[in-house]
C-alpha cells in the first residue's frame, strides 16, 4: 500500500526564511483574531450535522467515562480507485442488465466523470443501476411492483444472508462490517370498525456499518438493500471509498477533550436541544465512541477524519436528569470548520 510522505528539506536548507514567513503568519493571525492552528494540520469535520453547543459557564462538566480512548487514531486520504470488470459483470447479472442497456446521458445527482449507468429503457424507466468508481458509490433501484401479491418476502436469516451475498459479488470483505440493522415495510388491514385486523410485511432491509482499524464509520450505513416478495430486490447502495493511512495524530485526553465542548467546539444533533440543559449544575460525559466520518457517498470527500460521539447526563432540579449527546473533536489537531457539506 502506497504510502503518502512528506520531505521538509526545503525547510531545512532554508532555516532562516522559514522561521522569518512563520513569525511572518503568526504575527499576521495574531492580528487578525484566528486560533494558532497549523492549517496543514487541521482536521475537517465538515458535514457533520447538527448545532453548536455552549454549556453554561455555570455548569460543570466532568468525565465519568469508564471506556478508554485510544492513544491514537489515523486519518485517512480518500482516493479515486477503479471498479473490476468482474465486478461489473455481477452487478449486470445480479440486476438484470445487458449492455445495450448502458446509456451516455448523465442525469445522475453523482459528480463522477467516471460514471457508469444502466437504464432498463431509454425514456420512463423503471429499474437503473449506477456505478461511480471514483467515489466508491453503487446503487441500484426498481420501482414496486403494487400489482404483485406480497408472498414470500425473506425473513430476517434468509434477508442478512442474501445481503452478504451482494457484498460478496461486489468483492467487500466482510470481515469490515458491524452494526448490522434491519428495517421493514409493513402493510395493515382494518376492520369495518377501524380495527387492525392483520399487519403483513411487504419489505425487508438490512443495513451494514464498515469498520475502519476497528472503529466504525457513521452518518449513514455503507450498506443498505431492501427485498419484496420472492426476495425480488427493490434497492440497494454501497458507499466503500478507497482509503489511504494518511497520519497518525494522538488522541485528546479527558481533560482537553471537556476544554473543547466548554469553548464551543461540539456539535449537537439536530433532534436535540441540549441548550435546554443550561440551568444544570452538572453534566457528566458517560460514554464516549470514536467513530469515522464518511459523508454521504454521492458527495466528493478528500479525508476521512475521526471525532468523538458523546454520551452525556445532564443533573436538573431535584433528582431529575436527562440524557443527551455530542459530536466533540477527538484529535489533538481536530478543528471545526464552517464550511458547507460537499464542497
Amino acid at each position: 500500500m502506497t504510502q503518502i510522505q512528506v520531505t521538509d528539506y526545503n525547510i531545512r536548507k532554508h532555516k532562516s526564511i522559514h522561521k522569518l514567513i512563520v513569525n511572518y503568519w503568526i504575527t499576521t493571525l495574531i492580528c487578525l483574531g484566528f486560533n494558532l492552528v497549523s492549517l496543514a494540520d487541521s482536521f475537517r469535520l465538515e458535514g457533520l450535522q447538527g448545532n453548536k453547543y455552549y454549556p453554561s459557564t455555570n455548569t460543570e462538566i466532568v468525565w465519568a467515562a469508564t471506556n478508554e480512548i485510544p492513544n491514537g487514531l489515523w486519518t485517512y486520504k480518500v482516493v479515486p480507485q477503479n471498479v473490476s470488470m468482474a465486478v461489473v459483470s455481477n452487478l449486470m447479472s445480479l440486476c438484470g442488465f445487458e449492455w445495450a442497456n448502458l446509456t451516455k446521458k448523465q442525469d445522475a445527482d453523482v459528480p463522477d466523470k467516471n460514471l457508469i449507468r444502466f437504464v432498463d429503457k431509454k425514456e420512463n424507466w423503471t429499474r437503473y443501476l449506477e456505478i461511480a468508481p471514483t467515489f466508491g458509490w453503487i446503487e441500484y433501484h426498481a420501482d414496486s411492483n403494487s400489482k404483485v401479491s406480497v408472498e414470500y418476502v425473506p425473513n430476517s436469516v434468509d434477508a442478512g444472508k442474501l445481503a452478504l451475498d451482494v457484498l460478496f459479488q461486489m468483492g467487500i470483505d466482510r470481515s469490515l462490517l458491524c452494526d448490522k440493522h434491519e428495517h421493514l415495510t409493513v402493510r395493515g388491514e382494518l376492520s369495518h370498525e377501524g380495527q387492525k385486523m392483520t399487519t403483513n410485511v411487504i419489505s425487508r432491509g438490512i443495513s451494514y456499518s464498515r469498520q475502519i482499524d476497528g472503529v466504525e464509520s457513521r452518518n449513514s450505513a455503507c450498506f443498505i438493500i431492501d427485498f419484496e416478495s420472492h426476495s425480488r430486490i427493490t434497492h440497494f447502495w454501497l458507499n466503500w471509498r478507497n482509503l489511504l493511512p494518511y497520519q497518525s495524530n494522538s488522541t485528546l485526553t479527558p481533560n482537553q477533550i471537556i476544554d473543547s465542548i466548554k469553548s464551543g467546539q461540539s456539535l449537537s444533533p439536530f433532534w436535540e436541544n441540549p441548550n435546554d440543559f443550561d440551568q444544570a449544575k452538572k453534566i457528566s460525559i458517560v460514554k464516549i465512541t470514536p467513530r469515522y466520518f464518511e459523508g454521504g457517498g454521492k458527495h466528493p470527500l478528500d479525508f476521512m477524519y475521526p471525532y468523538a460521539d458523546l454520551e452525556l447526563v445532564a443533573e436538573l432540579e431535584g433528582t431529575n436528569t436527562a440524557t443527551f449527546h455530542l459530536q466533540s473533536p477527538i484529535l489533538s489537531t481536530n478543528v471545526f470548520l464552517e464550511k458547507p457539506f460537499g464542497n
